[in-house]
């Protein structure tokens, strides 16, 4: 047995799994627990798809999404919990907010009630990055279907997480032990925060849902329309048919649209992406933009090639010669204390700028491209590594 679900789920072929018992082929066991499934139409049109799609939104037309973008990442967080066994990976599903009390951790329990019928229970990222592994690989070793990081207050990554996204086998080192079992991954991750997050790989491996009620105490606001999980919890079976509908509609469509390559996330891209931008909706995945525009290290980065190129443009140096530059002064003004101010945030130590950390940051941050510049390694003087910022036109790197 590969799963044990209570809600029927799609597969890749467009199967869906609604008879109640084992399905031999793809090794699901489904007990609907009591729950009284509708049937799904073999060959919903778009139009019926575009009804499904309209009564799952009017759950949560009164939360405060910041945009169209976020709307889709929700739609695809829910589409994502009934068609999972359908692909091998999915991305990291977050909802972030301003303050707390905006809605984030309902919508994660509306997507656990809609696939398991209750809310989803929640770990901690914690401060200690290795204890959050520990915590993380528990629930990976239990099977979980779905996991949620609530509340984080630290950027959200590592080696574990990342993994956990993108690939279907891990192995995972049991808490007091030195066994390490290959664990079959199908979970779902959700992450809730307050101004939440990504660094490193998770920038690309997740997708972000926005909320801003635009008032201090958001928790104290007044709605005319009744919870979306109380909804959930009496009508849910109704809602997983608007969900398969959704999907099988797209699977048979002969007009089906072509996104741009998702990596690591083919598979789901290619049914519940698709399927949102195929109804009109917004791209989820172009949130990962916003989340890379966000990123801190990103954006030091960027302000030690734009200051590296403006004050030294390609020559080839060590980073003892690039401190003497930006640390030249004249008339007891430093002479680029743009270029100063940018190295010392990377490399600083004690109001001075250290030539060793900064060419470690360097060998940690070579080759990654900011537009049409990256810093690259250039041939050593004397046993010293030299560096040259590299400048992409039409025929290439320079």
């Amino acid at each position: 047995m590969t799963m044990l679900t209570c809600c029927p789920l799609m597969l890749s072929d467009g199967r869906i799994i609604d008879r109640p018992g084992f399905d031999a082929a793809s090794g699901i066991l489904f007990n609907p627990q009591g729950a009284d499934f509708p049937p799904i139409p073999n060959e919903p049109s778009q139009d019926e798809a575009i009804k499904a799609r309209d009564h799952l939104r009017a759950l949560f037309s009164e939360l405060p999404f910041v945009d169209d973008t976020s709307k889709a990442v929700l739609l695809s967080a829910l589409l994502t919990a009934t068609s999972r066994p359908a692909y091998s990976c999915a991305p990291l599903f977050a909802f972030d907010a301003p303050a707390a009390g905006t809605g984030k951790s309902k919508l994660v329990d509306c997507c656990s009630i809609l696939a398991n019928g209750y809310e989803c229970p929640v770990v901690s990222q914690g401060d200690d990055k290795n204890e959050f592994e520990k915590r993380l690989g528990t629930e990976l070793i239990e099977g979980a279907r779905m996991i949620s990081i609530d509340n984080c207050e630290q950027p959200l990554g590592g080696v574990l997480l990342n993994q956990t996204m993108t690939q279907q086998f891990i192995k995972v080192r049991i808490l007091g032990q030195s066994k390490a079992p290959l664990i079959a991954n199908s979970a779902m991750v959700f992450a809730t925060g307050n101004n939440l997050r990504f660094y490193g790989d998770m920038l690309r491996r997740g997708l972000i849902c926005r909320l801003d009620a635009g008032v201090e105490r958001p928790e104290l606001r007044s709605f005319k329309q009744r919870d979306p999980v109380e909804v959930l919890r009496d009508n849910r079976a109704l809602y997983v048919a608007d969900a398969l509908i959704i999907l099988r509609a797209y699977h048979g469509a002969k007009d089906r649209v072509s996104t741009p390559p998702f990596g690591g996330f083919e598979g789901w891209s290619r049914l519940v992406r698709d399927a949102l931008v195929w109804l009109g909706e917004k791209d989820p995945v172009s949130t990962i933009e916003t989340a890379r525009a966000e990123d801190p290290e990103r954006q030091r980065l960027a302000a030690v090639i734009l200051q590296w190129n403006a004050v030294l443009s390609d020559r080839s140096l060590t980073a003892s010669e690039a401190v003497q530059t930006a640390s030249a002064v004249d008339k007891n003004k430093f002479t680029y204390p743009d270029f100063r101010n940018a190295l010392l945030e990377i490399a600083g130590d004690r109001g001075q700028i250290n030539s060793y950390r900064l060419g470690k940051w360097l060998g940690r941050n070579k080759l990654k491209a900011v537009g049409a510049h990256r810093f690259a390694p250039d041939t050593p003087a004397y046993g010293n590594a030299r560096w040259r910022l590299q400048t992409r036109n039409n025929e290439g790197w320079n």
